[in-house]
């Protein structure tokens, strides 16, 4: 963890694991991923009985092993699962993936908020008695502005039976919107300067998302779309560099994706072709029809239009941005690819793009 300048949190999804697995090794070695395991979804039918949670969480281990490997560390955030979270046996899910991921020789790190339930809690405890990695104690700007903060971490600290130094710290400030930048880059310099242990946490990592819930806002086109979280923590690296904070903490973001999950029925969904583009302070959007009427044959010409564009970073900068290539050049060929494809594309260029922006200091 040392070593890593960027933390992305990624939902536990096909198109995010997917781009985790296709990075390049030099940008693998500077990132940190904080994935959330995906809540069960509803069914779609009163008749259709809800997946049991053995079944949702069953190939996960598996699935990171096989994406993202064994050689790096990964936090594994559990948050988003109904409490209690616990399987037919009574384990919770958080303990019983971290013995998995265990097993497999994944390096796991478990996720811990002072909202945790205390099954959460004790399984975070007793995984780091045996794993010795330590814990990642996520809190929010609510938490992080409490006047009671030092008294909230200290007793997560003493139920987890860690110090500080065994602890990655996430400030997860959430959505920020564009107009919402200097307030929400005063706010965190605010907890910053207040929290304690500022100097002994083993990383302290500063979060958000500009990204908006979805496409609706954006007009058949090309548009664009501020990257806010990535211009707030801008504007707190300057605070540190004057000198108003202690620590800079690293840069942490959702990628392409907003914060929440969107509760969408895929029957009356109606998703329109589109390429999530990351450049320099913006997020360039390609965007077509929806693909129900329209169809996916779209997304060639929205790579053309991409490729054409002075923001195209090249088909050699990252697995992604050869994909834009090939079907914007060999079209049928290559083949349209689904929604998942398109997300793994559009992660992968934007993992790959922020490390290489934090690191050449742009």
């Amino acid at each position: 963890m040392q070593q890593s300048v960027y933390v992305p949190i990624l939902k536990w999804k096909q198109g995010e694991y997917w781009a985790l697995k296709e990075l390049n090794a030099a940008e693998k070695q500077l990132l940190s991923p904080l994935v959330e395991v995906i809540p069960i979804p509803t069914p779609l039918e009163d008749d259709v009985p809800q997946v049991e949670l053995d079944t949702h969480i069953a190939k996960l281990p598996r699935q990171v092993e096989a994406n993202w490997g064994t050689e790096q560390q990964i936090w594994l955030d559990t948050s988003l699962l109904q409490e209690p979270a616990t399987l037919r046996d009574g384990t919770h899910a958080l303990e019983w993936l971290m013995t998995g991921l265990r097993e497999l020789g994944v390096k796991a790190v478990p996720v811990i908020s002072p909202d945790s339930s205390q099954l959460a809690v004790l399984a975070a405890k007793s995984i780091n008695e045996v794993d010795g990695r330590g814990v990642c104690i996520r809190i929010d700007e609510a938490t992080g502005d409490d006047p009671n903060l030092k008294a909230i971490l200290d007793s997560l600290l003493a139920q987890l039976d860690v110090a500080a130094r065994q602890v990655d710290l996430v400030l997860d400030a959430e959505c920020v919107r564009a107009a919402e930048v200097d307030r929400a880059a005063i706010t965190c310099r605010h907890i910053l300067t207040r929290m304690p242990y500022m100097g002994s946490w083993r990383a302290l990592v500063l979060a958000s998302s500009g990204f908006p819930e979805n496409m609706a806002g954006q007009e058949v086109g090309i548009s664009s779309i501020q990257r806010s979280d990535w211009l707030m923590w801008q504007r707190v690296k300057a605070d540190f560099e004057a000198g108003r904070i202690e620590r800079l903490p690293i840069f942490g973001d959702y990628a392409i994706a907003h914060p929440e999950i969107a509760d969408i029925d895929p029957r009356t969904m109606q998703m329109s072709a589109n390429i999530r583009y990351t450049s320099t302070d913006t997020w360039v959007i390609f965007k077509g029809r929806g693909v129900r009427r329209f169809g996916f044959e779209q997304i060639y010409d929205l790579c053309a239009q991409l490729i054409a564009s002075p923001c195209y970073s090249g088909r050699n900068f990252s697995f992604g941005d050869n994909f834009y290539y090939r079907r914007a050049t060999e079209r049928a060929d290559c083949g349209t690819g689904n929604a998942s494809h398109w997300r793994r594309d559009a992660t992968n260029h934007h993992l790959t793009f922020v490390v290489r922006q934090i690191t050449s200091g742009q």
